[in-house]
């Protein structure tokens, strides 16, 4: 029997749900699978889907109380008793010689099931969307020199490597888990995300219609996502306030733990130009992605090989170039290189960020529109849904 392992699944609409779900889906094409997965409606804020999912897929749905995921006591709270359940939800369902796909999410999952492994005789691969306890040094929330780090750094390296495979989403996230763990190359798998084939260019869409915002005359930068601790967003902001160009709009299209911060951070400053819109329906990217000239794409300082952003893709297919902020190196960065698809920076370029900030208008136009046509040939070649879930069946 084949499980699928993760935190969201069907019918939320975050990205790690859509991944998982349609993972599944694939698999399912041929043959019964499972999935043990947490409960629904897991950003409130988020729409869920209507369609129906394949018979052949068969939930397990751990079911928990309501807890505040953008409160960091309630969230730790939520993921301790979610780890538990499933976890002993694994052990009465999964059988000898099963075979698990998990994501890490949540990430103590990941330590339980390598201890079934231990007295179970199971086969598993691992997703990894995010590299814990690394991804907390960024986030603030842990030093590496500090003994939480040191302690949970060695529980999960050693889950890391009790694992059969581990699927990373980028070379930059495969070099740092080789460096981490000390493991054979071989037992690293990039797969990379997709875009979504409902996303496509569409001419001269009329941003200030979307948003009922007047944008009439100005380049639109576009961010969709979670504002959350890891982001970059606080600091992008910073930039693009002090560069204070008329000519462009920052439109921030999603939710998150400082985006309630930030609203009233800038209506202090009475900022005009930078517009928070909320969340929107996954079904909504088509337009709110063409609604925008440029797609920002940010990671805070030190996510090198920590992250990449899935929402990156759809930007490229909805033919806009990238306009990204974070570790050099990084997959994003190394898109910008190969593709010649949009504008790459450091945090330590800040001066650069401000002056190409200010600098950017109109008279830009033609660059804008070769850079998306690059983002465009390089998701029809790359990064093509069907092309990338039959990497999963060849596992």
């Amino acid at each position: 029997m084949k499980w699928i392992i993760s935190e969201v699944f069907f019918p939320d609409e975050v990205s790690t749900a859509l991944i998982m779900t349609e993972i599944a889906e694939e698999y399912a094409k041929d043959e019964e699978i499972s999935v043990i997965c947490g409960p629904g409606g897991y950003e409130k804020s988020y729409k869920t889907q209507v369609r129906a999912l394949n018979r052949n897929i068969k939930v397990c749905r751990v079911n928990i109380g309501n807890y505040n995921k953008n409160r960091l006591l309630s969230r730790v709270i939520r993921l301790f008793v979610l780890t538990i359940k499933m976890t002993f939800t694994i052990i009465r369902k999964v059988k000898r010689h099963d075979e698990l796909l998990m994501v890490t999410n949540p990430a103590f999952l990941l330590v339980t099931v390598a201890l079934i492994k231990s007295f179970m005789s199971i086969k598993f691969h691992v997703l990894v969307h995010d590299i814990f306890p690394d991804n907390l040094v960024p986030a603030g929330l842990a030093s590496r020199e500090g003994m939480k780090f040191k302690v949970l750094n060695s529980l999960f390296n050693w889950a890391y490597r009790k694992a059969d495979k581990l699927i990373v989403l980028g070379e930059d996230m495969g070099d740092l888990m080789v460096n981490k763990l000390g493991i054979d190359r071989a037992k690293i798998k990039v797969i990379t995300n997709w875009a979504d084939p409902e996303v496509m260019p569409i001419p001269d869409y009329a941003a200030s219609d979307y948003f009922n915002i007047d944008l009439s005359g100005k380049l639109v930068i576009g961010f969709a996502g979670n504002i959350g601790r890891v982001q970059g967003v606080p600091e992008f902001i910073e930039a693009f306030v002090k560069a204070d160009n008329a000519k462009l709009a920052l439109v921030l299209v999603g939710d998150g733990a400082l985006k309630a911060e930030l609203e009233t951070a800038l209506q202090n400053q009475d900022v005009k130009n930078v517009h928070f819109v909320g969340s929107k329906a996954r079904s909504e990217q088509i337009y709110f992605l063409n609604a925008c000239d440029i797609g920002l794409i940010t990671l805070k300082e030190g996510m090198f090989g920590l992250g990449v952003p899935s929402k990156t893709y759809n930007v490229m297919a909805a033919q806009k170039p990238l306009l990204y902020i974070g570790d050099a190196r990084s997959e994003i960065d190394r898109y910008v290189t190969k593709f010649n698809n949009g504008w790459s920076f450091n945090w330590g370029q800040k001066d650069e960020i401000v002056s190409f900030l200010r600098d950017l208008s109109e008279r830009e136009r033609s660059i804008i529109e070769n850079k998306g046509n690059n983002s465009l040939n390089a998701v029809n070649t790359f990064f093509q849904k069907s092309e990338v879930l039959k990497l999963y069946k060849h596992l």
